[in-house]
């Protein structure tokens, strides 16, 4: 079987676990070239990790016929620009996530996509694992009665406050909410879609350069279920989720337990009436392995790609619940996602 090649857009270090390490997990792709902001950063990362070619520009990677992938890791600001670049010039896009700033950028990416006929995935790797489906069957199974609350907390301490780091500059959409807020929508959205009655949303927005370094957001839907988030780049690491039922409750603890290695995955329930506590244990996997091998297998038509429709929905509303946050900062509430 002919290695379809993958092109970098972008040398940075979510490329190393993303790509890099991935691809040694699966047959089906390997790293052909990459490109950066100048030729010098390209070849010492050519150099450094063994890849065959550096490219002078994202342009030069973008017209060589021997790639078939574009990966694009670039700022968020630019994930549109570059995303729908490489459409046109007949690439697959695997495009990191959030896969643009605003609604109306992914119209423009979905356009693009609809004409190009390529593949295109946006890269929430934590889908690319069976625990949100056993998680979402826990829920239509009723296994402890009625869900009535999630609660999630995304929140890590950056090395040197990612001083010269996209995330530190709002321009280029590096804002707290923007960074993270992607996976905790993709985990409601599974669960129970995006048909919100009620948001609210609050940050100081007292980061580097006016960034949200905190942001607190809800979610409220008409059968009373209440969905939380803590995002924050000031609090020590939490990846967790925790789903309270009328008879029970389920943490995951770590859902980015499985990005470096291949590891075993954990979650704990609680039997509210037996008092008999769980742990759900999944065999070792790499969320990246994982989503490389699917979106290779997309291309192959062998798998349906993830719906682009829930990217879409995504971007829309994250692009309302961050403009709360900006229209006030006392958790104003505002209608719901219509």
């Amino acid at each position: 079987m002919e290695k379809k090649k993958i092109g970098l857009l972008g040398c940075s270090k979510i490329c190393i676990p993303a790509i890099i390490h991935a691809v040694k997990q699966v047959e089906c792709a390997e790293v052909y070239g990459c490109a950066a902001g100048d030729y010098e950063r390209a070849g010492e990362y050519a150099e450094k990790y063994n890849i065959r070619r550096a490219f002078q520009d994202y342009e030069e990677l973008l017209d060589c016929s021997d790639i078939d992938i574009v990966y694009i890791s670039l700022a968020n600001s630019f994930h549109c620009q570059w995303a729908i670049e490489a459409m046109r010039h007949k690439k697959h896009v695997l495009l990191e996530k959030p896969m643009c700033m605003t609604y109306s950028e992914a119209l423009k990416i979905e356009k693009m996509r609809n004409k190009s006929q390529v593949c295109l995935l946006e890269a929430v790797m934590v889908q690319h694992h069976p625990w949100q489906r056993a998680v979402k069957d826990m829920i239509l199974q009723g296994k402890y009665g009625s869900l009535k609350s999630i609660s999630s907390s995304i929140c890590f301490i950056p090395r040197n406050n990612f001083e010269g780091n996209y995330r530190s500059s709002p321009d280029m959409g590096g804002v707290c909410f923007y960074d993270v807020g992607s996976y905790w929508l993709q985990f409601v959205q599974c669960l129970l879609g995006l048909d919100f009655k009620k948001l609210t949303a609050h940050s100081e927005f007292n980061g580097p350069n006016g960034c949200d370094w905190s942001f607190i957001a809800g979610l409220t839907y008409e059968n009373g279920v209440e969905i939380q988030l803590e995002a924050s780049f000031e609090k020590p690491y939490r990846a967790s989720h925790t789903l309270e039922f009328e008879k029970g409750r389920l943490i995951v603890k770590d859902f980015f337990r499985c990005i470096y290695n291949n590891v075993k995955f954990y979650m704990e329930e609680e039997d509210y009436n037996s008092g008999v506590k769980n742990k759900i244990v999944f065999p070792p996997q790499n969320f990246y392995a994982n989503q490389l091998a699917f979106f290779c297998d997309v291309m192959d038509c062998k798998r349906e790609n993830a719906d682009f429709g829930e990217s879409i929905e995504r971007v829309r509303v994250m692009e309302n619940i961050f403009k709360s946050a900006l229209q006030s900062n006392t958790g104003v509430s505002f209608g719901g996602n219509h």
